[in-house]
């Protein structure tokens, strides 16, 4: 979770996104700002929060080093279960995993949401 404005999101951004290319565990991004909704679903406190997800809820917030090596072993380390909760599977194609992290944000945070 992010807020553009954030000097912390925007100094993480580059590191997420390289961490988030190699890895075969999806990584998602969500904007506070235009989902003020989900912030207060998920009780944010500051940005960036980065967390893992099962199964639609919550398994793991970390709060470690923001530089890619560490967010790609954070990732590693709470496993294939973070792609299983936003309904993606290895090999399914990028329009197809779109489409499951659409399907699951819509059935965590309302039809108002989308995977960006």
């Amino acid at each position: 979770f992010y807020a553009p404005g954030c000097q912390h999101c925007r100094a993480t951004k580059p590191e997420f996104a390289m961490a988030a290319s190699g890895s075969d565990i999806p990584f998602a991004q969500i904007d506070a700002d235009k989902y003020g909704r989900v912030g207060r679903i998920e009780r944010l406190q500051g940005f960036p929060t980065i967390r893992a997800y099962r199964g639609g809820r919550m398994i793991k917030e970390y709060e470690g080093d923001r530089g890619a090596h560490s967010l790609l072993s954070f990732a590693k380390s709470v496993g294939s279960g973070a792609q299983e909760a936003a309904g993606g599977r290895k090999g399914g194609g990028a329009s197809s995993q779109v489409e499951a992290y659409n399907k699951a944000c819509q059935q965590r945070y309302g039809e108002f949401a989308e995977f960006d």
